[in-house]
């Protein structure tokens, strides 16, 4: 099994369940990967899978951008930078948040000290809601490919959301289509 396929059954099993929908991506992406659909099908079975319909923490305009975001760099075929981390199922419970609610109360602390209750915030805030790292193509295209999960999950049930979601599978197919942009051969053929 790949390191992308266990990573994407990791994440979307982390509450103890995997949706429909992310079991047909997981099975999707392990494809293209060339992992055995058995191996796949086995690494799931310590999951629950459910019908029922599975939504994220993330407005839909919010969602729009972020997938934006990653088709263009996805395009250029790497990254170096920051940006927001992917969103939590609703519902879910993250560690994170019982973090952040440490660090509040900390802040809180700080904010009785004259001159470093708003630098702490400001700090804190930036350092808790984005994460920094170097991507590559490979990376960009299984970033795009979980948003565009989610806006899969939301396209059925809207109008307004299925020719974005049209749109942005053409746009990652030619991207795919292309191949990794780092990796250009030069000479004639």
């Amino acid at each position: 099994m790949t390191e992308r396929v266990q990573k994407m059954i990791d994440e979307a099993g982390a509450d103890g369940i995997i949706s429909v929908a992310e079991k047909n991506l997981i099975l999707r992406i392990a494809a293209k990967d060339n992992v055995d659909q058995d191996e796949i099908e086995f690494a799931l079975l310590k999951y629950n899978v459910e019908e029922e319909k599975v939504d994220y923490d993330i407005e839909d305009a919010e969602l729009i951008k972020r997938i934006d975001f990653w088709l263009s760099h996805a395009a250029k075929g790497k990254f170096k930078g920051m940006y927001d981390p992917f969103p939590k199922k609703k519902g879910e419970i993250n560690r994170l948040d019982d973090g952040k609610a440490l660090i509040n109360k900390a802040i809180g602390t700080a904010k009785k000290l004259p001159g470093l209750g708003a630098v702490t915030k400001i700090g804190v805030g930036v350092a808790a809601s984005v994460v920094g790292k170097e991507m590559t193509y490979q990376e960009l295209v299984f970033e795009v490919e979980r948003y565009l999960m989610i806006l899969e999950l939301r396209a059925e049930d809207s109008d307004v959301l299925r020719p974005k979601l049209t749109a942005f599978k053409l746009e990652l197919s030619d991207i795919q289509e292309k191949g990794d942009p780092s990796k250009k051969r030069f000479g004639l053929f």
